[in-house]
């Protein structure tokens, strides 16, 4: 009983930990996304990222929609980079 009761308290924080950094980066995720410059950089590392380390063919990328723009001239980009 007593080292399940342990368990449950690693656990316990473990997940406590994984809210706090997720809830971290939503408020760094809000911030950022007032700078234009800024989110479309980070954008497109996580584009390269998933189209980089992925063996699937198509994915959906969520954006917010003021950003369709810079979003479409990401990808692109990464379509001419791939045809290289």
């Amino acid at each position: 009983m007593q080292l399940n009761a342990s368990r449950i308290k690693v656990l316990q924080a473990q997940d406590d930990l994984v809210n706090k950094m997720k809830d971290d980066a939503m408020k760094e995720l809000l911030l950022v996304s007032h700078n234009h410059h800024e989110y479309k950089n980070l954008l497109k590392d996580l584009i390269v990222q998933v189209w980089t380390n992925t063996t699937y063919t198509n994915f959906n990328v969520p954006f917010l929609k003021n950003f369709y723009k810079s979003i479409s001239q990401v990808i692109k980009q990464m379509k001419f980079m791939n045809t290289l």
